[in-house]
Formats: structure tokens, C-alpha cells, sequence
């Protein structure tokens, strides 16, 4: 028989990844809070700042390689949450499906099929 996992071990693991979802949703508040006084000055539209934000040229070397290691790590502790099935329908790869062959339905498509001398 298989062995169950222990009970608590599923209540700790849960605790731990509902503290992790408390820090990323402050850390996403803080952002928005940030960003809202941006759009309050004027200064820049959200479609700049993100451009901005995604311009390797406006960071350092340092700070560009910082932020791609904290997307990197936040990707990857999402889709471990939301597993495998959802990383591929958000990337865009389509899960493997057996395809079928359709046939037309209609004479049209047969029209010369046999040769007539």
C-alpha cells in the first residue's frame, strides 16, 4: 500500500505557501502604491514605465543580471504552485493531442481522380 503523507506535513507546507502568497501580494502592493504616485505626477504613461522597466540599456550590468535572477526564481516558484499543465497553455505550447485526419465531404475535392482518355 502506499503511504499517505502525514497530516501536519500538509498543513505546514500549506502555511508555508499561504506566508509566501502574503509577501508576494505586499510586495505587489507596494509596487502598485509606487507606481500610482508615477501616474499621479504625470510624467509617464504605464506603457512607458513598463517599457522603461524592460530596457536592459537604463540598469547596470549588475542590477540587469539581480533582475533577471528574481524573475527567474519568481517563475519558477509560480509554476511550481500552478504546475506543469498551466506553465504550457501559458507559454503557448500546446499540450500534444492526437490530431485527426478530416476528409471533405463533398465530390469536389475527387474531381480527377481517375485519369479517362
Amino acid at each position: 500500500m502506499a503511504e499517505q503523507p502525514d497530516k501536519s506535513q500538509e498543513i505546514k507546507e500549506y502555511d508555508d505557501l499561504q506566508k509566501k502568497l502574503q509577501i508576494i501580494k505586499g510586495l505587489r502592493e507596494k509596487i502598485s502604491a509606487a507606481l500610482e504616485k508615477v501616474y499621479q505626477k504625470g510624467e509617464m504613461s504605464p506603457k512607458q514605465i513598463t517599457e522603461y522597466l524592460n530596457n536592459p540599456e537604463h540598469f547596470t550590468a549588475q542590477q540587469v543580471e539581480t533582475i533577471n535572477k528574481s524573475r527567474e526564481e519568481v517563475m519558477t516558484f509560480i509554476w511550481d504552485v500552478l504546475g506543469e499543465q498551466k506553465k504550457r497553455q501559458h507559454t503557448g505550447k500546446k499540450l500534444q493531442k492526437k490530431s485527426k485526419k478530416h476528409r471533405r465531404k463533398s465530390l469536389g475535392h475527387r474531381r480527377k481522380w481517375l485519369k479517362m482518355d
